[in-house]
């Protein structure tokens, strides 16, 4: 069994550095909008047998319901790898045999692309690594089983998980995808959601943020069609490990 697992922060403490762009109410809005265009992303996957939330915010948990997913309630915040590897256990006693963990600040993920995921051999390639723009993070891990390796996203998380796939001898395959690449963490990235965000709910909450900074105070991020500025891959496809 196929499954896509969301690991989502409480809407109450969400993306605290774009405080200076959004409210707290802007960036509860932002954050369910983003949830909101990954389930419809995943939903639209034909390989996925389950999109699985967890979270500790029980509102969150309650719409990512009532859009088609199932939760995943940690109680207490855990910390993003925290929840992930108790998420993983779980999923894995219930019969999922692959795992693919998005963290749910990557708005633009295409289906067509986690289809490309999902095609890959876990016989040959058990860990796949989806990095973000910078090349150095990670906005996908593919796991089969789920629980198989230890999660480890943020900061430096590419290498990090390399490093790992390399120590136990498992053999991880790097795949660059364009849809994956941008996280929302700053006020650079909700720009380029909104100039890059094709109709998404989450680029439309984007474009109604005036930027604060004495350059473009004033200014409403205006999406553009085409433009994907920053999206493009910042490593090769490649195979790591052995």
């Amino acid at each position: 069994m196929n499954a896509a697992l969301l690991p989502v922060r409480s809407m109450d403490g969400a993306k605290k550095r774009l405080a200076s762009a959004l409210d707290r109410t802007g960036r509860r809005r932002l954050a369910l909008a983003m949830l909101s265009d990954m389930i419809a992303a995943l939903g639209c996957v034909s390989t996925l047998d389950r999109t699985v939330v967890v979270s500790a915010d029980r509102t969150l948990l309650a719409e990512a319901a009532r859009l088609g997913a199932d939760t995943i309630d940690e109680g207490h915040a855990r910390g993003l790898n925290e929840a992930v590897e108790m998420a993983a256990r779980l999923l894995e006693s219930q019969g999922v045999s692959r795992l693919l963990t998005i963290p749910g600040d990557v708005p633009l993920i295409e289906p067509d692309e986690v289809e490309e995921l999902l095609s890959v051999d876990s016989r040959f390639h058990p860990v796949v690594l989806v990095p973000s723009a910078s090349g150095t993070g990670t906005n996908a891990l593919l796991t089969s089983p789920p629980s198989l390796i230890r999660p480890c996203f943020e900061g430096n998380s590419l290498e990090a998980y390399r490093s790992t796939c390399r120590a136990a001898g498992i053999e991880a395959l790097v795949v660059p995808l364009s849809g994956f690449a941008l996280d929302v963490d700053t006020i650079d990235d909700l720009a380029r959601l909104a100039r890059n965000g094709n109709g998404r709910r989450a680029a439309r909450v984007a474009a109604e943020v005036r930027i604060g900074r004495p350059a473009g105070a004033g200014t409403v991020i205006a999406p553009e069609q085409g433009d994907r500025d920053g999206l493009g891959p910042a490593v090769a496809r490649q195979a790591v490990g052995e």
